[in-house]
């Protein structure tokens, strides 16, 4: 899962396959793309990814990786 900042409300999957390819995800298939929810990460199911949303406000992106 990608959390990727971005300026408009389209996704740019150019932008997010160059923060991937950034850590190496050369062949990363990109399925779905959506806005994010910021109060969403309140919630108990997606208390897990608070993290990756701060990273991605400070940061400008976070990859969220589980096998």
């Amino acid at each position: 899962m990608l959390f990727l900042a971005q300026p408009g409300s389209e996704p740019d999957f150019e932008a997010a396959r160059s923060r991937l390819a950034k850590h190496a995800w050369i062949k990363a298939d990109i399925r779905r793309a959506g806005p994010f929810q910021p109060d969403s990460v309140n919630s108990d199911e997606m208390r897990v990814f608070h993290r990756h949303y701060e990273e991605c406000l400070e940061h400008g992106g976070s990859i969220v990786w589980y096998p």
